[in-house]
């Protein structure tokens, strides 16, 4: 996705020439201008109104996210090169991970509940 929003602000910059109320053959010819091979059996009219309307929002409220590929790889970079203590895990990681704790917990109690209700209408049918 990104490397398409690229190719739509090379192409087009601010300047969209569809928006996300224009006829399915201006939203077709768009994106055949950008992406010439596209499948078009694939790629339906929605989702070519969803690309003009997230590409309208970013480059109205966040033209910093559209900056050129490089800018933004640089402090990816940076972060994949600090050395990381053994055992030592970043925040954003624990709290998915007891997030992902939560969710499994009333999926096994969920699990265990039916089995025992089948168990109690065996002992009543015999």
């Amino acid at each position: 996705m990104e490397v398409i929003l690229q190719k739509v602000k090379e192409k087009y910059g601010k300047d969209l020439k569809v928006s996300t109320k224009s006829s399915n053959e201006e939203l077709g010819a768009f994106l055949e201008s950008v992406l010439p091979d596209y499948d078009r059996e694939k790629v339906y009219h929605s989702d070519i109104k969803k690309l003009v309307g997230w590409y309208t929002i970013l480059i109205a409220n966040y033209p910093e996210v559209m900056d050129k590929k490089e800018a933004a790889a640089a402090p990816k970079a940076k972060a994949a090169e600090a050395p990381v203590e053994a055992g030592a895990e970043e925040p954003v990681k624990k709290e998915a991970k007891k997030k992902a704790v939560k969710a499994e917990k009333p999926a096994e109690e969920a699990k265990a509940k039916p089995a025992a209700k089948k168990t109690a209408k065996s002992k009543t049918s015999e």
